[in-house]
């Protein structure tokens, strides 16, 4: 499998040359490689960094004070090339609306209690009605902003069935406007949201709502193989970039959304088997080094089993699986998969050096653990 495919951890993107433990390059032979890359900033010091919101080429550019010369400045905005992603207007939104108010907010409702603003563009279809739809959101009172609610700050995205009456009446227009990784601000009038009852006893009776939502995964409904396959890939495109921006506990989350849209595969063809598994391996042994980053050791050791099971020579896999048991100080059940990659490959570079640190750590754990025991029973 190509390291294309999976996320890189260096920004300039290869020159950890298949490094098991991308994302970090600790361990990684080539650890430093990126030293004098013209790729490897993101626009730093550029007097228009950040005017690329959109441009695919906009963290490509490393260049300091000006880009001339720059292999990267080519279909940069912020290195002036003008590519600034067109802002939506109300004329070419491909959904119903009721105008404009003074604030940008483009009407969903003829009356005007549900309005919506666009953050950050999103990608791919609208959801169709009946679909499964994840979000993250932060809910505040409006206008005060007081914030009542925020699936972000628990850590835990939240999954409903688009247009059954399982939301607020806001939610049901508003989401349906709300593409895969779009970020946008809804407003909800009393009539959409709780009413005269209110939600006590953080939503008021006849409370305006202001939410600010993330589209994460759109699962339509009766999805075939296909759909669920090109579902599953572009989980693992937005958690690799989430990767990237160190944001590891949602790149874990659009992990397991890729694995979920995998569960079901009854009637898939051999080809569609064979995608299906090359996924499962690559989202459970990317989630498993999100796991390591946040030390969720238990969970990374779960996410290597599965990608194991699938793929019992996965190099990447095993390598995370003996850095989650050096973590846990299992140093046998380390040692075990070191050697059974060794045994493959004598000549492994990555798991002979892996082998030396986890006899010294475990080296290190005993002495502590004989030191500690000594002032107990002394």
């Amino acid at each position: 499998m190509s390291t294309q495919e999976e996320f890189q951890g260096c920004p300039c993107g290869g020159c950890c040359g298949g490094c098991p433990s991308e994302g970090g390059c600790e361990g990684c032979p080539n650890e430093g490689g990126c030293e004098g890359c013209q790729n490897a900033g993101a626009c730093e010091g550029c007097p228009n960094a950040g005017a690329c919101q959109g441009c695919p080429n906009a963290d490509g550019c490393g260049c300091e004070g000006g880009c001339e010369g720059c292999p990267a400045a080519q279909g940069c905005g912020c290195c002036g090339c003008g590519c600034e992603e067109e802002q939506p207007t109300e004329e070419n939104l491909p959904y119903t609306t009721y105008g404009t108010d003074d604030d940008g907010y483009v009407l969903l409702t003829e009356d005007g209690g549900v309005k919506k603003k666009i953050i950050k563009e999103g990608t791919g279809d609208l959801p169709p009605a009946g679909s499964k739809v994840t979000v993250h959101y932060d809910g505040y009172l409006y206008p005060s902003g007081e914030e009542f609610d925020s699936s972000r700050k628990r850590h835990s995205p939240f999954t409903f069935n688009l247009s059954k009456g399982e939301v607020i009446k806001a939610w049901d227009i508003g989401i349906a406007t709300i593409r895969r990784g779009e970020k946008a601000s809804l407003i909800c009038a009393p009539e959409y949201a709780y009413g005269e009852s209110g939600s006590p006893p953080s939503i008021g009776k006849n409370a305006t709502l202001r939410f600010e939502v993330e589209g994460l995964n759109i699962e339509p409904p009766h999805q075939t193989i296909a759909e669920r396959i090109e579902s599953a890939t572009k989980s693992k495109e937005e958690g690799n970039a989430l990767f990237k921006e160190k944001k590891f506990d949602e790149a874990i989350e659009c992990y397991n959304q890729g694995i979920k849209a995998l569960d079901y595969r009854w009637g898939a063809t051999p080809v569609e088997e064979k995608n299906i598994e090359t996924l499962r391996v690559i989202l459970n042994s990317n989630a498993a080094m999100c796991s390591l980053k946040t030390n969720n050791l238990n969970e990374a050791v779960k996410f290597c089993n599965t990608a194991i099971e699938l793929d019992p020579f996965n190099a990447k896999a095993l390598y995370r699986l003996s850095e989650a048991y050096i973590g846990l100080s299992n140093f046998e059940k380390a040692t075990e998969v070191i050697n059974k990659c060794l045994e493959i490959n004598p000549d492994d570079a990555l798991f002979k050096r892996q082998a030396l640190i986890c006899k010294k750590k475990e080296k290190v754990f005993k002495a502590s653990e004989k030191k500690m025991y000594a002032k107990m029973f002394n």
